[in-house]
């Protein structure tokens, strides 16, 4: 973090005005919903942000693994405060989400699960939300910005000569706008967010979509794709791959020779290496699943999930019709609406392997791959 700037924004900063429901100083504790996958541990942050809560968190990291993702749930606090955070987050290259942390219907000693119902992330946790590498909102409502409200020097005992106090009043406004316009660029954010946030008073929310948090850039999950190449496999046969510019996933589509549709997704190393927890969630949860694209929902069914014995990468293998084929070949791309299948929200890491943000072209290479099988 810029630390000249802390000082100033210390002493010129405010807190919301509206009572804080969860106004406890916010803790860190870890989440962790049993097994051993990629989602299955997560740090949860409740409570208010206050001053203390940066070096809080730093002594948390001195002893504690953040897990998969950091999901925060609070009404705000301390802006210095939120935005140093997000600043850590950044440092650190944290994933951030918006939840409250649960224990795990009918799950074991321990077992926790992550939920967006009544969870929200507002004010100067907003802007800490931002600080993440990564970063996801789940749905409508979970976040919240607005304008800060005036304190004076006084009220924040950082000052007591009033003359002094009046003089930096007027300057109070227009720093604290240059430095949030600053730290919302330097996140990778549109600059688009700050009037958004300033249109809403000091009492009130301008609360973000899900569509407009993808606009701004402060969604930034999807893990889209390139264009779909061709490779060969065997004498005269082809397999349509795609890989995913985050992850690193390779979704592979293709069928055989018997007359059988495949889509196989092969993991990177460290994603998903318990294979045998893998088949047990996926034989719990039912193997269907429904991929929608912008067209057409189609079935596909979980047929096994295998080791590559020479890289250690976890492989999900996957049976579709000929025309679900077909449909997927031509989508711009994938996602698996996971409600329809399961319950616990803990669970969806496991089929979102199978999900695209969006894929960038080569659709027809695709569609003419899966006329000549392997």
């Amino acid at each position: 973090m810029n630390i000249g700037f802390l000082p100033a924004i210390i002493l010129f900063t405010a807190q919301i005005l509206a009572s804080v429901a969860n106004s406890s100083e916010m803790q860190f504790t870890s989440g962790w919903s049993g097994g051993n996958c990629l989602g299955c541990e997560w740090t949860q942050a409740d409570g208010e942000i206050t001053p203390d809560t940066p070096q809080r968190f730093r002594e948390y990291l001195q002893n504690n693994s953040v897990g998969y993702v950091l999901v925060l749930n609070s009404d705000g606090g301390d802006l210095a405060a939120g935005i140093e955070l997000g600043e850590i987050f950044r440092e650190q290259d944290l994933r951030i989400s918006v939840g409250r942390t649960v224990p795990l219907q009918d799950g074991g000693p321990g077992q926790s699960q992550s939920v967006v119902e009544d969870a929200r992330c507002l004010s100067a946790c907003a802007y800490a939300f931002l600080g993440g590498s990564v970063r996801q909102v789940k749905t409508d409502g979970l976040l919240g910005f607005h304008q800060f409200a005036d304190e004076t020097l006084e009220e924040r005992g950082t000052i007591t000569t009033s003359g002094l106090a009046e003089s930096l009043a007027s300057a109070r406004e227009q720093y604290v706008t240059g430095f949030l316009v600053d730290y919302i660029n330097r996140m990778g954010i549109s600059a688009e967010l700050y009037p958004l946030a300033a249109a809403a008073p000091p009492d009130g929310f301008h609360l973000v979509s899900q569509a407009e948090a993808i606009r701004l850039d402060i969604d930034n999950s999807a893990d889209n794709a390139e264009i779909w190449s061709a490779l060969p496999f065997g004498e005269k046969g082809l397999i349509a791959e795609i890989i995913t510019n985050t992850s690193q996933r390779q979704l592979r589509l293709y069928c055989t020779s018997s007359g059988r549709f495949h889509l196989t997704v092969l993991l990177p190393v460290g994603m998903y290496d318990d294979i045998e927890e893998m088949r047990k969630r996926y034989a719990s949860m039912g193997p269907h699943l429904t991929i929608y694209t912008d067209s057409a929902a189609v079935p596909v069914r979980i047929t096994d999930v295998l080791s590559m014995s020479k890289t250690g990468r976890t492989v999900v293998v996957t049976e579709l019709a000929q025309e679900g084929a077909e449909q997927l070949a031509q989508a711009s791309g994938f996602d698996v609406r996971t409600e329809n299948h399961f319950n616990r929200a803990n669970e969806s890491v496991f089929y979102d392997v199978f999900e695209v943000g969006r894929i960038g072209g080569g659709q027809d290479i695709a569609k003419a791959v899966l006329r000549l099988c392997i």
